[in-house]
């Protein structure tokens, strides 16, 4: 059986509901199924938390050993309890790309699919961003998570100003950026839930 397969199965009959949860989950799949795409690669993940898209990313390559996850996070998530070989977490601040690079070399070749899912300000997506984007391949998929500032605008679900702020100006950044790259880049929004930007 493919690891997490009783979280994908979760996922997966959430989807078919008709609450906002549906989203969410809609999102995850989203990752899976490009996830699953690939032949052989690597995927980057910036931000692991309690692990929701790492296990996604994990059930998807599982049994492909042409494929391998890269996880980053600020926090110690290895407590989050996964496991696979195709798996490799990283403490450390994804800014710091020189350091990454000198653990993780095999990111020079090329990344397939890039998932950043940090902290969510303008600059730190800004900075992330356009310090990887010189190692994604041609047609790699960047995923952009936590765009859509209307769950946490005033009186709604999450309601949080400074959330909602910095939702609006990641979007504002996205759009920057594919506007001066229409040429190159394909930009794509999942809403619902707190949103997810596809380049």
């Amino acid at each position: 059986m493919k690891c997490y397969q009783q979280y994908l199965d979760k996922l997966l009959s959430e989807s078919k509901k008709s609450s906002e949860n549906r989203f969410y989950t809609l999102q995850l799949l989203e990752l899976y199924s490009c996830a699953k795409n690939i032949d052989s690669g690597l995927i980057l993940e910036f931000g692991v938390d309690h692990g929701q898209s790492t296990k996604c990313f994990l059930n998807a390559i599982s049994g492909n050993q042409n494929v391998k996850l890269i996880s980053l996070d600020v926090k110690d998530c290895g407590s989050v309890g996964l496991d696979s070989k195709q798996w490799d977490f990283i403490q450390q601040d994804s800014r710091d790309i020189e350091s990454l690079l000198d653990k993780k070399p095999e990111i020079k070749n090329g990344i397939d699919i890039l998932y950043i899912d940090s902290l969510h300000t303008r600059e730190q997506v800004e900075k992330e961003l356009y310090l990887y984007f010189p190692y994604v391949k041609q047609n790699c998929m960047i995923y952009f998570d936590d765009i859509d500032s209307n769950p946490y605008m005033q009186n709604k679900r999450k309601d949080n100003i400074l959330a909602e702020r910095n939702n609006r100006e990641i979007l504002r950044l996205l759009e920057e950026v594919f506007i001066s790259n229409y040429e190159s880049i394909d930009f794509n929004i999942m809403r619902g839930s707190t949103g997810l930007g596809i380049f």
